[in-house]
């Protein structure tokens, strides 16, 4: 259910107290982002970096709340209708409650086509983005600095790899 441009109601628990709600970041809070970065993905890159990804024109960053607390996010290059997941991080006592597929939920709408990398090593993530229809449509050798591979990924709303 959308709220404002951008956001959705937040989801209740089973308490009847509002649980989790997804939005789009205000710029304040980019600080708190950044400081959940370092703890999630810490070999991603620093807190510049995060900036430099953000402020470009087609940036979205994307947030999970909980409370006051920002427990998830999602920064993402949207171009038309199709999407560039850069990042996507959630907090350890936050996984495997759906935080990670909502965010990406909400980032993907309104999109037909979307794509990232994920370390050729990292299973769990992988298995969380096929779970989600993604699909492998490539290899780069020695992506990253340590020399791990990068699997290039990709999801399209007609599903599958010629959809």
């Amino acid at each position: 259910m959308t709220t404002g441009p951008g956001r959705t109601a937040p989801e209740l628990g089973a308490d009847g107290r509002a649980g989790l709600e997804i939005r789009r970041a205000v710029h304040d809070e980019l600080g708190e982002v950044a400081a959940l970065a370092a703890r999630v993905l810490p070999d991603v890159g620093s807190a510049e970096s995060l900036q430099a990804s953000v402020a470009r024109p087609a940036a979205e960053l994307w947030v999970a709340v909980s409370g006051a607390a920002i427990v998830g996010f999602l920064v993402a290059l949207r171009v038309d209708a199709e999407l560039e997941v850069l990042w996507l991080g959630v907090d350890a006592g936050q996984r495997r409650r759906r935080v990670g597929a909502r965010l990406l939920d909400a980032a993907l709408a309104g999109c037909s086509r979307c794509h990232l990398e994920v370390r050729a090593n990292h299973r769990e993530a992988q298995a969380f983005y096929r779970q989600r229809g993604f699909f492998e449509a490539g290899r780069r050798r020695a992506y990253y600095p340590e020399g791990d591979d990068a699997l290039l990924l990709c999801w399209s709303r007609e599903g599958g790899p010629h959809g």
